[in-house]
């Protein structure tokens, strides 16, 4: 067995972990900008909604 294998296969797992992790974080902002964008558009239909109930603003 090579000396350098232990180190190198050490390696190699914290660089997957790296990813890995990176990969969770891109997917996740992802996400929560898309509930972003669901809740404006949310927000969007119940002012439009309340503004064709309240046409004067009352």
């Amino acid at each position: 067995m090579d000396s350098d294998q232990p180190q190198d296969a050490l390696r190699n797992g914290r660089e997957q972990i790296d990813d890995n992790a990176h990969e969770r974080e891109v997917m996740l902002q992802r996400r929560s900008e898309g509930v972003g964008d669901g809740l404006a558009a949310l927000a969007a239909a119940s002012i439009t909604e309340l503004r064709r109930h309240c046409p004067d603003g009352a």
